[in-house]
């Protein structure tokens, strides 16, 4: 509750001094910016698709995403935001798409939906004309996520980065992923995309049921807690819609446990041919596993730790937190720390060999 009641005050606050940022954009010299249309956010060319099948989902559904929010913001060199480009700042390999990075002053987080995802992402959408990226972890045969871009006339609308599907904005029927089966969603933390008539607010709300608009979600469920990638989670707000009263109440992880896990380096250079180990700090009420118990009662205290290098080549790390120095240079070592509720904290230190 201490957390919350702090988050509800960094919402206000943050609404009060936000002053509205676009450095980073690629906006034309001697140019008006000029915020984008319907339309013109939902043109073919803005759209994206995996390549040869790849596993990268959530990266081609937030670069899309970050294309758009762009155009919003008068960027007239749009097309320049590609894939290659957005994962240098927003894909780890072995792991996926960060819980949140920012790319040209955009900035992206994760969050979790609540116990109604679809009413969630309706008021989501409000306030978020640029669209969220949903993401069903558990679907079968795998894991997907697409672009949910507005909901129109009564429906969602989506664009999907698989092959399987047509491109452009769909209904969002023809998706792989059904915003009912989302588990977490992706969207732009800062700035706060302006909400004009030359872009989407006359178009997207028809159809909305006036119950689920934002001007009647309460102040709770605007905040949305986002389990980042630094070391010290970052509360996200100016969501509506985001549930955090039903995550916060269903979530088998409190978040001031969350916060008390610390992962450091013993060392921040070796020798190579040397080793060092990671320091990893858990409360009390935590304890390390290597699978997670088959009764559900007993899962709140458990805590699965995995390690991977950037550079094996550089630095390898073994299950253990054991790292052995390879050759001369510097990489990155991450850490994670995995709950049973699907929670994840990213730890990202650098670890150099001399």
């Amino acid at each position: 509750m201490k957390l919350i009641k702090k988050t509800m005050i960094a919402v206000v606050l943050s609404m009060l001094i936000f002053t509205f940022q676009i450095s980073g954009l690629h906006i034309a010299s001697g140019h008006e910016a000029k915020a984008a249309t319907f339309d013109e956010i939902n043109q073919t060319e803005v759209f994206l698709k995996q390549v040869n099948g790849d596993k990268q989902c959530t990266l081609v559904a937030a670069a899309m995403l970050i294309r758009r929010a762009a155009m919003m913001m008068g960027d007239s060199g749009w097309a320049d935001i590609t894939v290659a480009k957005v994962m240098e700042q927003a894909w780890i390999e072995g792991i996926g798409l960060k819980h949140s990075f920012t790319y040209g002053g955009i900035t992206v987080s994760r969050a979790v939906f609540g116990a109604d995802p679809v009413n969630e992402a309706i008021a989501l959408l409000q306030t978020h004309p640029e669209g969220i990226v949903i993401y069903d972890q558990i679907r079968t045969p795998r894991s997907h996520a697409v672009l949910l871009t507005d909901y129109s006339y009564g429906s969602f609308y989506s664009a999907d980065p698989s092959d399987a599907v047509p491109a452009g904005r769909i209904p969002n029927t023809s998706s792989l992923v059904q915003v009912a089966d989302a588990e977490y969603y992706w969207y732009v933390s800062s700035p706060l995309i302006p909400l004009t008539a030359s872009s989407t607010t006359d178009t997207i709300t028809e159809g909305i049921n006036p119950q689920t608009t934002a001007n009647n979600i309460s102040i709770d469920n605007n905040i949305s807690i986002d389990y980042n990638s630094v070391t010290e989670p970052i509360p996200q707000a100016s969501t509506p819609g985001a549930g955090i009263e039903e995550a916060a109440a269903t979530s088998m992880l409190p978040m001031d446990i969350l916060d008390e896990i610390k992962i450091s380096l013993s060392k921040q250079q070796i020798q190579k041919g040397k080793t060092t180990k990671l320091k990893v700090s858990l409360p009390d009420t935590l304890e390390t596993v290597k699978e997670f118990s088959a009764d559900p009662a007993d899962t709140y205290k458990e805590v699965k730790l995995s390690y991977l290098s950037a550079n094996k080549k550089i630095a390898s790390i073994n299950t253990s937190g054991k790292i052995t120095g390879k050759k001369k240079g510097s990489t990155m070592i991450y850490a994670i720390a995995e709950f049973a509720d699907g929670t994840l904290k990213l730890f990202e230190l650098e670890i150099k060999v001399k």
